[in-house]
Parts: C-alpha cells; structure tokens; sequence
C-alpha cells in the first residue's frame, strides 16, 4: 500500500513535475471511481437478473470512451462477454484535437494556459494509455484476440454504416433496417451541429514528425492491428 503524499516526496525534479503528478494521481482516482461504479451498476442488474426482478429483453450496453484502453484489462475482468471495438486514429490528430478541447474547457477556469506545455503533456499521457494497452493486448491468448475489433477511424467517417455493420456482424448482433435508419438521423444531427473543434498542431508545439516519433511505438502496433 502507499500514499499519494508518500509518492510525491519521493519524485524526483522542480514543484512543476510534482504539480503534474498530484494532477495525473487525482485524474487516475476518478477514472478508479468511475469504473467502480459501473461495476456495482453490473453486479446490481445481474443480481435483479439472477432474482428474476428485472425484465430482460435483447438489449446490447455500449460503454464508450477514449479513455478505456488504459483499463482493459479490468474491462474484460468485469465483462468477460463483452466485444471489444479499438478505433484508431492518427496519433498526431488525435492528440492535437485533444489538446484543443482541454484548452477550451480550461478556459473557462484559467485565463492562462501553457498550450506547449499541454501538448507535451497530452502525447506523455497518449503513450501511457497505449503501452498498458499494447502490454494487455500482446499477452492474452489467442481466442480472447478473437473479440477484439479493431476499426480504422479514416475509414468509419468515410463508410460509417459499413464498419458497424462490419462490427454487428463480428459481435453477432443483427443488424436492422430500424439500426440504419437512426444511424443516419444521428449522423444527420452531428452535420448539423455548429460546434467544431478546431485547431493547428503549431498552437501546441507539435508536429507530425515529433508525434510520430513519440508515438512509433503505436504505429507499428497498429499495423499489425489493422493488417495495413
């Protein structure tokens, strides 16, 4: 057992390194927090399953975020029954985009924000989430490789009714004339939407070139991931 204060006496480097730390420390709690409450949230519906106090139909539970690949290992844990779907993304875009949505939810807290600075520190936590996910991927065995989906995002925006078809198929959902349908009211609705993230990579310090370095390690994961 250890402590957060026994932790940051013990790290090395100025108040600024420490200040990150206590900040990545606090951000990990609440990631803890939220999948323990989504485990409670699943030992309470088996149980009313279990009692037959619940009315079960064909329903299929999505949990999404770009966060998870750091915790799939507990995911698979707490869900054994459940497919796995990995969209990738340039790392270089993805973290880019990152970047610009904490400076704008940052602003409305700070006034100032080390933008070079975030960058940096959002490729540290980009290549944190990838190695535990990588390290998770390469060591379960093969038929737990086989629920795994792996799903390029270019091509999800360019035919984003055939990947999901293509990931129904896999998971062994059906997939519904009523499923399209709401799938493209939900795309017509996101089109619709005024908000865009936009953003430069020169706003933050970051090049194509210095991320994909950092990032190599990934890109030659998701190779093998992809098959191209």
């Amino acid at each position: 057992a250890f402590s957060c204060r026994d932790l940051y006496y013990d790290l090395p480097g100025d108040s600024d390194d420490k200040r990150y730390f206590l900040w990545r420390y606090t951000r990990a709690l609440i990631r803890d927090v939220r999948l323990w409450l989504a485990v409670v949230a699943r030992d309470h519906h088996r149980r009313r399953v279990a009692s037959g106090s619940a009315h079960v139909n064909d329903t299929f539970r999505i949990l999404k975020s770009p966060d998870y690949p750091r915790h799939v290992g507990a995911l698979r844990e707490y869900f054994p029954d459940a497919t796995m779907v990995f969209t990738h993304r340039r790392p270089s875009s993805c973290i880019a985009s990152l970047a610009a949505l904490l400076t704008d939810v940052g602003g409305l807290m700070y006034d100032n924000i080390d933008t070079y600075e975030l960058g940096k520190n959002c490729v540290f936590d980009a290549q944190q989430l990838w190695r535990r996910a990588a390290a998770w991927r390469s060591a379960i065995p093969v038929e737990e490789q086989q629920k795994l989906i792996d799903v390029d995002n270019d091509v999800l925006r360019r035919d984003p009714i055939g990947v999901v078809k293509h990931i129904y198929k896999r998971a062994g959902i059906e997939f519904t004339d009523e499923c399209e349908r709401e799938m493209l009211a939900f795309i017509a609705k996101e089109k619709a939407k005024k908000y865009r993230n936009t953003y430069k990579m020169e706003e933050f310090g970051l090049t194509d070139e210095f991320v994909n370095a950092e990032m190599d390690f990934y890109l030659r994961a998701r190779r093998r991931y992809l098959g191209y």
